[in-house]
């Protein structure tokens, strides 16, 4: 049986420039995925249904380029508390082509790192990445609340 989204797909007719649209999508960080295992798991399914929907309709090198840059990306998650996942990605990357590269954190999170290595320096800047965000969401809120007062 074929998988549903590459049938759908398949059907598409052509893609469109359309100016003024919008995408939402969903945002992957400490946030979202924290450290629930079931998420993780979950997360790296849909990665792996993505790639192998891509590639039922074309496995070519234009398909497989950014496959491997979306598994480089997210790797960073998964890095130093799954290592089974790491291990499961490494593979799709040497079956896509490719070979991963170690994450890398902010040069300032180096110290942090020296001192007690990549995993607690990685949720340092996870949850601080996490903090600026939330603060900047509350800063919006509050402004967006002031311009609908006066209004």
């Amino acid at each position: 049986m074929e998988n549903t989204s590459a049938a759908l797909l398949r059907r598409v007719y052509g893609i469109r420039f359309v100016p003024g649209a919008k995408v939402f999508y969903r945002q992957v960080g400490s946030d979202s995925l924290g450290t629930s295992n079931r998420k993780i798991d979950a997360h790296f399914l849909g990665m792996r249904l993505q790639i192998s929907t891509l590639r039922s309709l074309e496995d070519s090198e234009r398909v497989r380029a950014p496959c491997l840059h979306h598994l480089q990306t997210c790797f960073f998650y998964f890095y130093a508390e799954r290592l089974d996942l790491v291990e499961q990605m490494r593979q799709l990357a040497a079956d896509l082509g490719g070979e991963l590269q170690l994450p890398r954190l902010s040069s300032k999170y180096a110290w942090i790192e020296k001192l007690l290595g990549f995993a607690a320096a990685k949720h340092t800047q996870l949850y601080y990445n996490q903090g600026k965000s939330c603060a900047l969401r509350a800063w919006d809120k509050l402004m967006y609340s002031f311009e609908s007062y006066r209004l």
